[in-house]
């Protein structure tokens, strides 16, 4: 089985693409009992055709590789916003975990096609589409990217308002930074999420302040080492998937209920919800 699944997917698979595949997509292909499903793949400077091993992974591909390979035929703004952005905020950027100013903007416009996407209907699975969909992401891409680009400098503003010590919450916030802001930490988030960033990191200085951690904390700890523990072992389109990026930010609204209950919390979250998240997972 796995060997007829892996010659239908050479016969599918195509790599270093810059424009549409001829023809359209299919949305799975059969090997016996065994389903792939094909999807374009960001890889970089080009999109690939690949075939991924769950429905999931695909939807989450699609939207990756569908950005990227839009991007190609799309004038990016990333000149135009980094002309309009004062110098403050063009050096704020560059403290962050990208090279400077214009790969921020850059990954804000990837991670703008990206939320569009769907808002048009999307991804494509034939060229017309593909092609209609660019034409109709000419009107609003740079407003979404630049909207984009001031969630970053928010971030950035906030994370420099937490100052990491050698206590034991600091450690611990040491290790929350680690999973909020990283290279590409942009499109992994997304640019509505983006939004609830400075919330989380003024739950962390304010983590940093108390002198006595809330009871529930240990709890949320052990969830979170849990978390990671069931998605070490998964795909980075997997990790993409709605339900774990469910689980995955629900944590985040837990530290937020615990350290800074007036700043509200995106859903109803508790250890017992958050249990049952993972449960499901």
């Amino acid at each position: 089985v796995r060997a007829d699944l892996t010659k239908a997917a050479r016969e599918e698979e195509r790599a270093g693409l810059l424009a549409w595949p001829a023809g359209p997509l299919d949305r799975t292909i059969e090997a016996g009992q065994v389903t792939g499903y094909p999807a374009l793949v960001d890889e970089g400077k080009s999109v690939a055709l690949r075939v991924l091993d769950s429905a999931a992974e695909q939807a989450a591909a699609m939207l990756r590789g569908q950005a990227k390979l839009l991007s190609f035929g799309l004038a990016a703004p990333v000149p135009q916003i980094g002309r309009s952005l004062d110098l403050r905020s063009k050096l704020l950027l560059s403290t962050g975990p990208y090279a400077d100013a214009a790969a921020v903007i850059e990954e804000a416009w990837l991670a703008a096609i990206e939320a569009l996407i769907p808002r048009l209907g999307g991804p494509a699975w034939d060229e017309e589409s593909f092609d209609a969909m660019r034409e109709r992401l000419r009107a609003d891409v740079y407003d979404e990217t630049e909207r984009a680009v001031h969630s970053v400098i928010a971030v950035l503003r906030a994370l420099g308002e937490v100052t990491v010590d050698g206590s034991e919450a600091g450690e611990d916030v040491r290790v929350q930074l680690s999973w909020l802001i990283y290279p590409g930490f942009i499109r992994d988030t997304g640019v509505i999420q983006l939004q609830r960033l400075p919330l989380y990191l003024e739950a962390a200085r304010r983590h940093l302040a108390t002198k006595k951690a809330p009871a529930d904390l240990a709890a949320t700890q052990e969830l979170e080492a849990r978390f990671h523990e069931q998605t070490d072992g998964l795909s980075v389109w997997a990790r993409l998937a709605p339900d774990v990026q469910h689980a995955r930010w629900a944590l985040e609204e837990l530290r937020l209920s615990l350290f800074a209950q007036d700043l509200r919390t995106a859903f109803p979250v508790s250890v017992k919800r958050v249990t049952a998240l993972l449960d499901a997972l």
